[in-house]
């Protein structure tokens, strides 16, 4: 990825038979190096794919699925979710399901929904 957006390619290229752009392949795989090259570089922080979700979005349900799938919750850290926010994501955005980073959250219970508001409550402004 570096040789391509080295060489001049778009940081918002969007990935053959898909609507995810690359941040939504680097949020989705947790590449927070990825992450930081593509804004860097221009990538919109806020595209959404078909189905209105941006990066954000991927990154709440990977931050917190990777590990409850792996029975380890206790690992959950939302460090994609977190530096998506810190570059300035929009937890605001809403799917075409009517819902925010935050309320990816909320699908997955109230204990999950707490960890995600005290990790990363302090990076969402009004």
């Amino acid at each position: 990825m570096s040789e391509y957006l080295d060489a001049g390619g778009d940081p918002n290229a969007v990935l053959p038979n898909s609507s995810w752009t690359l941040l939504h392949l680097a949020a989705e795989f947790q590449d927070l190096e990825l992450v930081q090259r593509l804004v860097s570089t221009g990538a919109d922080l806020n595209r959404p794919d078909e189905f209105g979700q941006t990066a954000l979005h991927f990154a709440v349900d990977i931050d917190i699925d990777g590990p409850t799938q792996q029975n380890e919750e206790e690992k959950i850290d939302f460090s994609t979710t977190k530096l998506l926010l810190a570059l300035g994501a929009s937890p605001w955005v809403v799917d075409h399901r009517g819902r925010t980073a935050r309320g990816w959250a909320e699908g997955y219970g109230p204990k999950l929904l707490k960890l995600f508001d005290e990790c990363c409550g302090h990076l969402i402004n009004d």
